[in-house]
């Protein structure tokens, strides 16, 4: 049985972090020990997502611990030909994150963020599935409701490329979206304009 579930975004501004959130928030319930990973982050000293997960159900896990490398460290990897050596790296540091939890919620990449030195990085859903398939875990693949992005073409390209995908989230989308018919099951978030644009505070 999978020990964790990998987040996956098709199209940008998906809203994979909200759903990342619930997730934990239903996991955090039924595991002794959450922890959560992001394979690339833009800053190793900043990350909103892990800084919220982690704080919230209190992970005594040094943050650094939490993520595989930074986006300028992929991008110069990959510059220099060693591909692999991403991946292999990134997989190296979820397995010792892993072996210290008894559940992970895997929040995938963002590769088309606009970060400087990116360009040349593997297509976002091709990356993502690869790391899950490696990590051993099943996918939840989110949707932007909003851009109408497709979910078929998510969930096909995914289970094409190898990866489990246990369901697929419509976020974000318009009244009257109607619940796509898929080999497995299927949920439409409508927008909430609180939810996208929190305050501060909340």
């Amino acid at each position: 049985m999978a020990r964790s579930v990998y987040v996956a975004e098709h199209g940008p501004g998906a809203g994979k972090s909200a759903i990342a959130l619930g997730l934990a928030e239903l996991l955090s319930r039924r595991v002794p020990t959450l922890g959560v990973f992001r394979p690339l982050v833009a800053d190793a000293g900043e990350d909103p997502t892990l800084d919220l997960l982690r704080q919230r159900y209190g992970m005594a896990i040094p943050r650094e611990d939490l993520f595989g490398m930074t986006l300028g460290e992929a991008a110069a990897l990959m510059a220099a030909g060693r591909r692999e050596d991403v991946v292999s790296r990134i997989v190296e540091r979820y397995r010792a994150l892993a072996r210290r939890c008894s559940a992970v919620v895997v929040v995938g990449s963002d590769l088309d963020d606009g970060q400087p030195g990116t360009a040349g990085l593997p297509r976002e859903l091709a990356f993502n599935a690869r790391l899950a398939i490696e990590f051993g875990s099943v996918v939840v693949a989110v949707v932007n409701g909003a851009t109408h992005e497709s979910e078929g073409e998510a969930y096909h390209t995914l289970t094409h490329l190898g990866a489990t995908v246990v369901a697929v989230i419509v976020n974000r989308a318009p009244a009257g979206t109607a619940v796509p018919k898929l080999p497995v099951p299927a949920y439409v978030i409508p927008e909430v304009p609180t939810v996208s644009a929190p305050t501060i505070a909340e």
